[in-house]
């Protein structure tokens, strides 16, 4: 069945006489009157018929009508949605999993729904860094976490992302507890809880300890790595849940660790390391205290390939980081 007859169909119904319709269609009535019975012929049944007031539908005219009337409505909204999708900007955003940036990316998300964005999880490797295989041949940008790695200033643009703090969580009766800034020198005799072995923030510490010839007394691995392994992967899989629907994560996610890191403080008295942009005017339970000297401040960067240009959708993630953190 031809789509070309069917709207013809369609104009004399609404027009009310094969005359009118081939007016309207710019076809000769004789050539309409032609296809018209074809159309007949091929359903097996009358169509139209001919009055003194002009055509009117049968009732299988009338049932035809009623269904092709239907399905163009469909076809039409199909090619709107499709005009519309070849028309949206899209950016990938490549990120390492972190909570805070999936956050970002669900704000922006809700902020520019005309802009179509993917997020695609990447590796990190502290010591060298490869763009995404295929990302220079579209819209895309990496958020990383800062390395040891020089990257090449004729090849990618860098932005920085955020800034995240090494603090010391203690218990309120610890001495610590009067302090609101500190340095790795004071702790020597303190036994530290460290971040996860395979972090990236575990990486951040080790190269802290490094640049201050720090050598850390911690704690037994056992006491706090299983469980913070299972708290930290429920946490990513609910922040993924947030993400993917268009909601911005909760700021206030980091807190769940921080409950965990509370009880083990609590029982055993002992210091926690842990990396995070929460300052301590937000509050930090039972007491935070914000760590100095080289490697205590960490950067996460966006990174995209000069030769990819900047889209519109590019510069708007990037003026809305801007924007966000107040730079």
């Amino acid at each position: 069945m031809n789509l070309q007859h069917l709207n013809y169909f369609m104009a004399i119904k609404e027009n009310g006489s094969i005359s009118k319709a081939a007016e309207v269609l710019h076809v000769s009535q004789p050539s309409l009157s032609r296809i018209m019975k074809g159309l007949e012929a091929e359903v097996g049944a009358p169509l139209l018929c001919r009055t003194a007031r002009g055509v009117v539908l049968t009732a299988d005219g009338q049932l035809l009508y009623d269904h092709v009337k239907r399905a163009l409505t469909i076809l039409e909204d199909s090619k709107t949605k499709i005009r519309v999708r070849a028309s949206k900007e899209r950016l990938v955003i490549y990120t390492t999993g972190d909570r805070s940036t999936l956050n970002v990316i669900g704000a922006f998300r809700k902020e520019n729904p005309g802009i179509e964005v993917e997020e695609r999880w990447v590796p990190f490797d502290m010591q060298n860094f490869i763009y995404p295989e295929g990302g220079e041949q579209e819209c895309s940008i990496c958020v990383i976490p800062e390395g040891d790695f020089v990257l090449d200033p004729g090849k990618f643009n860098l932005v920085r992302f955020h800034k995240i703090s090494a603090w010391i969580i203690s218990r309120a009766d610890h001495w610590l507890s009067g302090y609101d800034e500190i340095s790795l020198s004071d702790l020597m005799d303190e036994t530290l809880v460290l971040p996860m072995e395979n972090s990236v923030y575990a990486l951040y510490a080790k190269s802290m300890f490094r640049q201050q010839n720090f050598i850390p007394k911690t704690e037994a691995r056992e006491l706090c790595e299983e469980p913070m392994n299972r708290l930290s992967k429920a946490l990513d899989e609910i922040s993924l849940v947030y993400q993917q629907n268009g909601i911005p994560v909760p700021h206030d996610m980091e807190r769940y660790i921080m409950l965990f890191w509370r009880n083990l403080i609590e029982t055993r008295n002992d210091l926690v390391l842990m990396y995070t942009s929460v300052n301590r005017k937000h509050g930090m339970e039972p007491h935070g205290a914000l760590l100095t000297g080289p490697g205590s401040e960490r950067c996460s960067y966006m990174i995209w390939p000069k030769e990819q240009g900047q889209t519109a959708s590019l510069l708007l993630f990037v003026e809305f980081i801007r924007n966000r953190y107040n730079r």
